[in-house]
Formats: C-alpha cells, structure tokens, sequence
C-alpha cells in the first residue's frame, strides 16, 4: 500500500471525475473533495455549499494530511455551465455562480499544492477549449470564470510558488460525451464527443510521467479517429 501513489482530486463525482476514479483506482489512493462522497475513491472530504470556503479550510487541510501527508497530484475536475449574455437581468447572479462553480475549486487546487503536493508533482486545472479560442457573448458568466481558471494557470507557474519540479497544466476539452449533453442536444453528433475515460487515461499517463506536458501549458483535448489526443497551446 505504502508504494502506491497518491491523488486529491477536487470534483469527484462529476462525469470526468468518476471516470479518472475509475481509472486511477487500481494503482493509486484517491481522496476526493466534492459536495458528495463518491464510494470508489478511498477517501471523501466533503465541502458544505452553505458555507464560506474560508471557514471550511482547515478542516479541509487536515482530512487531506491525515490521509496522505503528500500527493504525486492535485487535480481540478469541477465545473458548471450555463449560457447568457450580457443584458440579462440575471447576469450577477449568473456570474457569481459560475465562478463559485469554475474559479473557487480551481483556486482551492492551487492553494492545497502549495502545501500538499510531492516535489516533481502534477497540478491539472479544467478550462475550455471554447473560451481559450473565442470571444463567446452568449455565454459571458462562463466564459469570464473559465478565463480566471486560465489565468491561474500562469499565475501557479511563478517562482516559489509550487513545491519544486512541479507541473501545472490546464486541459482544454471540447464537448464531453456524458447522459446529461446528450440530452440538451440530442440532435447532436455524439461520435464526435469526448469520452470521459480516455480523458481520464489521459491524465493517468500524465499523472505517472509518461508525456507529461510543459508547465503552464494548456492542452486542448479533441477527438481524432476515435481517439482523444491533446494539442498544446
């Protein structure tokens, strides 16, 4: 057991979460942190909606030491969407959603690396492929918080503040294939959707050291002949 690598992934009961415990399961010690237990990771540290992130902290920090003093990775699975524009009524209740969904588990991410992380450790963050390359005025509330999640990014990248070697990187995924996009647009063509578990094979590879992407590098993950592969940008 003392020889398996450990994980603390942030969102673990999402589709792509439960997905990377699937994968991960058999080879490292999972710890999630999500609003939910999810029973196939090891261990689950669950975080009260109705309170302050800042209240909740240390409690959070203590759960974690107390399964793994360190952690080979620290990833961010977790996420909301929704679409609207600038003029709607809505727009501030919209947006502190978004980034209460997208930014604050991102930056819970980052902030328990700078203590849990192992030396030479991987940080994965989830942005969108779709906001990284256009400007979407459709759906602003999403795409102001998944661009502070890109910034973040470069901002973990800065001398000291990540234990030493580590990587931080920000995938970029397209469409994923999940029950809940196939029925908001069941029109769609879903063979050109991506599959949670090679995402989640993905990040394993990465997670181990095979491949594993430059720091501060942002990985747009599309669908080529069946297969999930990322472009680095």
């Amino acid at each position: 057991m003392s020889n398996l690598r450990n994980l603390l992934l942030i969102g673990g009961n999402g589709n792509l979460g439960r997905a990377v415990v699937n994968s991960f399961k058999q080879t490292w010690r999972i710890a999630i942190i999500d609003l939910q237990n999810n029973n196939d990771a090891n261990h689950s540290i669950l975080i009260d909606p109705s309170q302050e992130i800042t209240g909740q902290i240390e409690t959070i920090k203590k759960s974690a030491r107390d399964f793994a003093p360190a952690y080979d990775s620290v990833m961010c699975l977790a996420g909301g969407f929704l679409v609207d524009t600038i003029k709607e009524k809505d727009i501030f209740t919209n947006y502190a959603r978004m980034m209460r969904q997208n930014v604050l588990p991102s930056i819970l991410a980052g902030h328990l690396a700078t203590t849990l992380l192992s030396p030479n450790g991987l940080i994965v963050l989830t942005g969108a492929a779709a906001v990284f390359k256009n400007l979407n005025s459709n759906m602003i509330s999403y795409s102001l918080a998944k661009s502070s999640v890109h910034l973040l990014n470069k901002q973990l990248t800065a001398k000291n503040t990540l234990p030493e070697n580590a990587t931080v990187t920000t995938i970029l995924p397209e469409t994923l294939d999940t029950p809940q996009n196939r029925t908001a647009m069941p029109t769609a063509d879903f063979s050109k959707w991506l599959p949670p578990s090679q995402i989640a094979a993905l990040l394993k590879m990465w997670a181990e050291g095979s491949n594993r992407p430059k720091n501060g590098s942002f990985a747009h993950l599309k669908l080529v002949e069946g297969m999930v592969l990322p472009e680095f940008l």
